[in-house]
C-alpha cells in the first residue's frame, strides 16, 4: 500500500501539496482533481489503519514504518470534515489519529 501511494502521488502531485490539502473544506466537491484527492484521502488513511493494526496502535512502530504524523496533519481538513469516517473506522483509530492532530 506504501508503493501505491507513492506512486499515486508521483502521477498527481497536487495530492500532497499542502496549499491544495488544506483548502479541502473550500473546494469544489465536483471538480475532477478534488474528486481524485477525496479518494487519494480514503487511501491514506486505510493505509494508516492498517498500520496501526499491523502496530498494535504502537505510534513509535508506526513511525519506523511510515511517517503517518506528516500524512494525518496533512490532510487533516479532509479526515475532519468527513462524517462517515466514524462508522468507517474504530475508536480507538480515531483516538490515535486525534491525537496527532492535536500535537499530543
Amino acid at each position: 500500500m506504501i508503493a501505491k501511494l507513492v506512486d499515486v502521488s508521483i502521477a498527481y502531485p497536487h495530492l500532497e501539496d499542502d496549499k491544495f490539502c488544506a483548502s479541502w473544506n473550500d473546494a469544489d466537491k465536483t471538480d475532477k482533481e478534488v474528486m481524485r484527492y477525496d479518494n487519494y484521502c480514503c487511501l491514506v488513511f486505510n493505509l494508516l489503519e492498517t498500520l496501526w493494526k499491523h502496530c498494535g496502535g504502537n505510534p513509535k512502530r508506526i513511525e519506523a514504518i511510515f511517517f503517518a504524523r506528516e500524512m494525518v496533519l496533512r490532510h487533516k481538513q479532509w479526515w475532519k470534515s468527513q462524517p462517515n469516517n466514524l462508522g468507517g473506522y474504530e475508536i480507538p483509530f480515531h483516538r490515535y489519529i486525534d491525537k496527532i492532530i492535536k500535537g499530543e
